[in-house]
């Protein structure tokens, strides 16, 4: 009898557990990296940035451009982009219209860059 109670025990918390972690990912908000400042803390993190999308160009299934805050911009990459984020990001650099895009902040070449896994469209 108490291995069913175990069993019944291990269960629920299993369920409980993916359900906070479902909860837990679905409400996080990455800080918003601020391109006029220095922003070494963020290296090898998830941030959101803001601006105008310059310089865009794509080759094979990648985008690469940079995000322009004011007078500072950022390399970006966008790998393996489907045609509604392409469409989205190209419509936004013809408009020079802001976007907000979540990504991870690390280096290339001693260079910051941000590689782009989402588009923030709120």
């Amino acid at each position: 009898m108490d291995n069913v109670y175990f069993k019944k025990i291990i269960i629920i918390a299993s369920i409980l557990g993916v359900l906070l972690l479902f909860f837990l990912s679905k409400t996080y908000d990455p800080p918003l990296l601020d391109l006029t400042e220095d922003n070494s803390m963020f290296l090898e993190k998830v941030v959101m940035v803001c601006g105008t999308i310059k310089n865009l160009e794509k080759n094979k299934n990648n985008l690469f451009f940079e995000v322009c805050d004011k007078s500072k911009c950022l390399s970006s990459v966008y790998f393996n982009i489907g045609n509604k984020e392409n469409k989205y990001l190209t419509n936004n650099f013809l408009n020079s219209k802001k976007v907000c895009l979540e990504g991870r902040y690390t280096t290339y070449n001693s260079n910051p860059e941000l590689i782009i896994f989402k588009i923030d469209k709120k």
